[in-house]
């Protein structure tokens, strides 16, 4: 497994590669969000497996569907939940209470990431690491709560918190590692 000092340096890393992408401006919805961090941590985690949007059933008869997942040796080790508002203000709250069931105690603690290639069925499913680290990625416009930093709420859930604030003079992008017990440096 990685170390938790190595994991924050590469998502800073990746966070700086996004924000560039971001400043082509070609990074406008979700999806493309989600297209770029996936690209990204490929590239930067080539021992780890990165899958989106996987419907997980719940035990209580819900169903979950993170934005992406890294999976390290057969251990689901991160969740992300992921906004992007570009003018406007992305709301943060249902997404943090989203984070936390996911690895709440009331679900299965493994869910299905990949499929028999042959039959196209379901193969094997990865169990949540015992330190899973959630984390809440949110671009929107700078005066919006969901990239404030610090965002209480996410410190108080224990959720690592990727800010890209837009639409201001001085729009510095960051992560708060709230979920990682390791001491926050400056935002970037």
């Amino acid at each position: 497994m990685l170390s938790l000092n190595l994991k924050k340096e590469i998502y800073r890393i990746v966070w700086r590669e996004i924000r560039a992408v971001f400043r082509e401006g070609y990074c406008v919805y979700e999806a493309d969000l989600q297209a770029e961090l996936y690209r990204h941590f490929l590239k930067r985690l080539p021992f780890c497996k990165v899958v989106a949007q996987r419907k997980w059933e719940n035990a209580l008869g819900g169903e979950k569907k993170p934005d992406l997942v890294v999976v390290e040796e057969d251990m689901i080790t991160d969740i992300f939940e992921l906004k992007i508002v570009t003018q406007n203000w992305a709301e943060w709250q249902k997404d943090a209470d989203k984070l936390k069931k996911y690895v709440s105690t009331h679900g299965p603690g493994e869910y299905p990431v990949r499929i028999c290639p042959e039959t196209g069925n379901w193969d094997r499913t990865a169990r949540l690491h015992e330190n899973c680290l959630l984390h809440f990625v949110a671009v929107c416009q700078h005066d919006a709560e969901a990239v404030s930093s610090p965002l209480e709420g996410l410190r108080e859930r224990k959720i690592n918190h990727w800010f890209g604030p837009v639409g201001a003079e001085d729009c510095s992008w960051g992560i708060d590692f709230w979920g990682i017990d390791i001491p926050n440096d400056a935002p970037e």
